[in-house]
């Protein structure tokens, strides 16, 4: 019987931080590859702290002091909470003019489409902070059909390949997979199952 290896976030990045090095026209001079690395590393951290995995949050962010101590520019941790998304403003992250900004966004904004005050107030910090790097992750699927039929069934796939990559990347006694399964997974079957007009939180929209 096969092992299978279990990639973690930090995992991924690599390897898509390797891509990005190798399909590069040019390839990536030193200072190039160390702003990747510093990167990948930052949006892992970020990724730690939201799931409260903080001794490995730790440990990408003593990295990241370590290579930024090469290019001078030290890594700078600042906790910033507000209220609500209409609070936030370029302001607040305090940024300064010659500074990186790397932006993470995990399945954030499929439940702000019923608050287009919150969207477009984040959308407008983003495009002020103009961030060298994004990566933002959301599902692409329509489970918007007004047959019942229709509308379960394509709300069965969406999840299915959800509970999928979960079993791929965690084992089952993972609290973070139980978590995910419980708090978020099933609450979001729910809801597109369930409700139907303002009381549906999670739908999809075209972007184009």
């Amino acid at each position: 019987m096969g092992i299978v290896r279990r990639l973690l976030a930090e995992d991924v990045m690599k390897i898509a931080k390797a891509m990005l090095i190798q399909n590069h026209v040019f390839g990536l001079s030193h200072q190039e590859t160390i702003d990747v690395e510093l990167a990948c590393l930052l949006l892992a951290y970020a990724e730690k702290v939201a799931k409260q995995e903080h001794d490995e949050g730790s440990r990408l962010l003593s990295l990241c002091d370590f290579l930024s101590s090469k290019t001078g520019s030290p890594v700078q941790r600042t906790i910033i909470m507000v209220k609500g998304i209409e609070d936030l403003n370029k302001d607040i992250f305090q940024t300064m003019s010659d500074e990186a900004v790397a932006v993470y966004s995990h399945v954030l904004l499929n439940h702000m489409l019923r608050k287009p005050v919150s969207l477009e107030s984040l959308l407008r910090v983003l495009r002020d902070l103009n961030p060298c790097v994004m990566v933002i992750i959301e599902a692409d699927a329509n489970h918007n059909s007004p047959d019942f039929l229709c509308h379960f069934n394509d709300a069965l796939l969406s999840y299915t390949a959800y509970f999928k990559c979960l079993e791929v990347c965690m084992d089952e006694s993972v609290p973070n997979r139980l978590r995910m399964e419980d708090t978020y997974l099933s609450k979001q079957i729910s809801n597109i199952v369930e409700m139907e007009g303002v009381e549906r939180i999670f739908f999809w929209q075209s972007c184009w």
